[in-house]
């Protein structure tokens, strides 16, 4: 059976490593993390592993900057507001999201709730402008977001 090796933070599990893989484990769902030489991911400007409730791409720095570079290019396409319970604000509800959209293509949906951003819980439009101008230079992206009442994140590692 897995055994646990190592706790990475408080959100992520380290289950296994292979020659070619390494396994971590959030709540229920493990994702596989594969690993290549430098020279096969720098050919391929993303890379997408999903696991249950996680998926994560490698992201070149690149199209980050070019795609967060503009916010109302960013925005494009996007109809979100803030999501309240009990008169908090404890996330942001994408209301509709087009195909043509930059997170769209990334699997962020109609419905979803961003719920926190590398950790930072989403609890006003200040705090999540602020987290925006800081993303460029971020080498994880981490969006928590809730989808039809479950928890997934989808990380973005990013690469020079």
């Amino acid at each position: 059976g897995l055994f646990t090796i190592a706790k990475v933070s408080n959100k992520y599990t380290l289950v296994k490593i292979e020659s070619d893989k390494v396994f971590v484990k959030r709540n229920n769902g493990t994702a596989i993390l594969e690993l290549f030489n430098k020279e096969e991911s720098s050919s391929k400007k993303i890379k997408t592993i999903t696991g249950k409730n996680v998926t994560k791409k490698i992201v070149s720095r690149s199209v980050i900057q070019q795609k967060f570079q503009n916010l109302d290019n960013l925005l494009k396409g996007l109809v979100a507001g803030p999501y309240r319970r009990n008169g908090k604000i404890e996330g942001y509800h994408l209301k509709r999201i087009r195909s043509y959209n930059y997170l769209y293509k990334q699997g962020l949906r109609s419905g979803d709730v961003i719920k926190r951003i590398n950790g930072n819980a989403m609890t006003n439009t200040g705090k999540l402008y602020g987290m925006y101008q800081n993303l460029k230079s971020e080498n994880t992206i981490t969006i928590d977001y809730l989808r039809r009442g479950k928890m997934r994140t989808l990380i973005f590692s990013i690469k020079d």
